[in-house]
């Protein structure tokens, strides 16, 4: 137990996404799905737990400069502690995996992962390289010659990692990458993850609270687009301490914490 508690306090000096202001207007109404939203995530591997429309997807992809804030200051600590702002520097050092991502199309396999990497910035060399170790990684070198229409699922969704990781990115994120999944193909990923965790810092969007406990330590829960609940995992599960089973306690844990107060709603 020290040792992960170690590992996770090194990792929390080595990774902080921090959002100070952030407006963030999203789809034709360009409603804003972030209004004046301040919040730092600075402790990993976290769970971003929050119902559909509270934001979750929109604070990844505005944290990788994916998406552009209207207002606001996005900035990401990389490992040599440096502070970065700018959407373009954010692309290159926050690995995101989005929901729907889908290999390029007319690559196979190996070569969607390092094209991802060079749209990155690595060299084309150093890409090839490191495609290779991003596949063992995720066990898919032997699909490496595939195209991604031929893979599974739950093969697909590690395709998407290994194009999220093929840069080392300095935290990485994940967007309901297990929704969809069949139970197999679901632990699997589930335990992939856990071993990436454990060595760099994951911040990932999930509405599956069954495994909180097996790949986080930490727990946040967004509600219209603030962060009502921020702690450990153990702390998260008292919250539902009535509950019979781990996934009962998860689920009252949920409706507990989204029912705390918003802090930016008027009183």
């Amino acid at each position: 137990m020290a040792r992960r508690q170690c590992e996770h306090m090194h990792m929390r000096q080595m990774a902080s996404l921090s959002f100070s202001n952030v407006t963030v207007r999203r789809g034709a109404t360009r409603r804003p799905v972030l209004s004046n939203f301040s919040w730092s995530f600075d402790h990993f591997p976290l769970a971003l737990l929050g119902p559909n429309g509270a934001g979750k997807s929109t604070i990844l992809h505005t944290a990788a400069g994916a998406l552009r804030p209207s207002r606001g200051l996005v900035a990401t600590i990389d490992p040599d502690g440096k502070m970065i702002e700018s959407s373009r520097g954010r692309r290159r050092v926050v690995g995101l995996v989005p929901q729907d991502a889908r290999g390029f199309s007319g690559l196979n396999v190996r070569e969607a992962v390092a094209y991802a990497g060079w749209l990155k910035g690595l060299s084309r060399s150093h890409a090839w390289d490191r495609s290779e170790w991003c596949l063992e990684r995720l066990n898919l070198m032997k699909q490496a010659r595939a195209r991604s229409t031929q893979l599974s699922g739950g093969e697909q969704r590690r395709l998407s990692i290994a194009q999220g990781l093929v840069a080392d990115p300095a935290v990485l994120l994940l967007d309901e990458v297990t929704t969809g999944l069949d139970p197999a193909e679901r632990e699997n990923l589930i335990a992939i993850v856990a071993e990436l965790s454990a060595s760099k810092p994951v911040l990932a969007t999930t509405h599956e609270v069954d495994d909180l406990d097996e790949v986080f330590h930490y727990v946040a829960v967004l509600s219209e687009g603030s962060v009502v609940y921020e702690n450990t995992t153990s702390d998260f599960f008292r919250l539902g301490s009535a509950g019979r089973s781990s996934r009962d306690q998860a689920a009252t844990a949920y409706r507990v914490a989204l029912e705390r107060p918003n802090p930016n709603s008027p009183t």
